[in-house]
């Protein structure tokens, strides 16, 4: 079982509870054979009276990594949970099966999330059924987090430039908006951390980074906790939980046009606060685990084309080494081999 970190400043953090042990070092990997169970709750609010069924349909899209046709939903059913709406979802993504419950308290949802197939549902059900909310459970995330929090509402939630006052707080986050606007991708971005990392995974290599979508993904191994950095500066467009295996999630849309979207994916919390957030390059977004799918500590990341979803090209970005010495064939060897090394500023 892994505790919750809720220090100040981490948001978001998830209570995971597993079939194997904590790994003791990056170098180790779970292995596909390890379920997961996560417990948490939503970063944005429903509103009273709000159908839970539509919420998580509206929640999903915003928050969805793959398209569509990469999702497949096998069973969804309304049941009491708790003594409260729930909502009972399964259904497999290019990360694997995976099984989640939510609970709607008020204006605050939380999920019952795992990876769990079908020969290992009975102990997701279990987990499920057991499950019970006390009277002093937070009913908005203000409660939760504290007044600098700023929830927003799926309904209320917009992509679009942000409010004045952060315009007026986050100053230097958008001088570096406008030095860094006249630069063509990947050119000007940055790596997502400080300090050397071994790439576990490159670009087209392995299952889950194949795909018209996905095909530009990289891993990068590292201990759960380290800081993780906006590569590029931008506007925060979605941070929280994603149910499709991705874990703790946090998107970064950037200029110059068309709008790229960057993914920074199973994170341990988060760094950033809401919705519309500026954030210069550099700047701490989150920190690492292994949050969802995932088979060890480690930054999934990867950028998109946010009209067309096309992807951008990150195998480029400074102080990459690929071990095959072509970054247009970047994979190496077989699934357990890394595949090259990189050194953030």
């Amino acid at each position: 079982m892994l505790a919750r970190d809720d220090t100040p400043g981490r948001v978001g953090a998830v209570l995971s509870f597993s079939n194997v042990p904590e790994l003791r070092s990056t170098n180790e990997s779970y292995g596909d054979d390890r379920i997961v169970v996560s417990v948490g709750f939503y970063l944005m609010e429903i509103d009273k009276g709000e159908s839970l069924s539509k919420w998580i349909d509206l929640y999903e899209e915003k928050s969805r990594v793959f398209e569509v046709p990469e999702i497949t939903i096998l069973e969804q059913k309304v049941l009491p949970i708790s003594k409260r709406q729930g909502l009972l979802k399964r259904g497999i993504s290019p990360l694997g099966s995976f099984q989640i419950a939510n609970i709607k308290d008020d204006r605050v949802v939380w999920f019952i999330w795992s990876n769990a197939d079908a020969k290992s549902l009975d102990a997701f059900s279990h987990m499920v059924a057991s499950f019970a909310l006390g009277d002093k459970s937070p009913k908005s995330l203000q409660s939760a987090y504290g007044p600098e929090f700023q929830p927003t509402t799926l309904n209320s939630h917009t992509l679009a430039s942000p409010p004045q006052e952060v315009v007026r707080s986050r100053g230097r986050a958008l001088e570096s908006l406008t030095i860094l606007s006249a630069a063509q991708d990947p050119a000007g971005w940055r790596l997502p951390f400080s300090g050397q990392r071994t790439i576990t995974t490159g670009p087209g290599c392995r299952s889950t980074h194949q795909g018209s979508a996905s095909g530009e993904a990289i891993d990068y191994s590292m201990p759960a906790g380290t800081s993780v950095k906006a590569t590029y500066g931008g506007v925060v467009s979605f941070f929280g939980w994603n149910n499709q295996g991705y874990g703790n999630l946090v998107n970064i849309d950037s200029g110059p046009s068309p709008t790229k979207r960057q993914y920074y994916a199973h994170l341990q919390s988060f760094g950033v606060n809401y919705v519309g957030e500026a954030v210069a390059t550099g700047t701490t977004i989150g920190f690492a685990d292994s949050t969802g799918n995932s088979t060890g500590n480690h930054l999934h990341f990867e950028a998109r084309v946010v009209s067309t979803n096309t992807r951008v090209a990150v195998r480029t970005l400074p102080t990459t080494t690929w071990r095959s010495g072509d970054p247009n064939d970047p994979c190496w060897g077989t699934v357990d081999d890394w595949d090259g090394t990189a050194t953030g500023p």
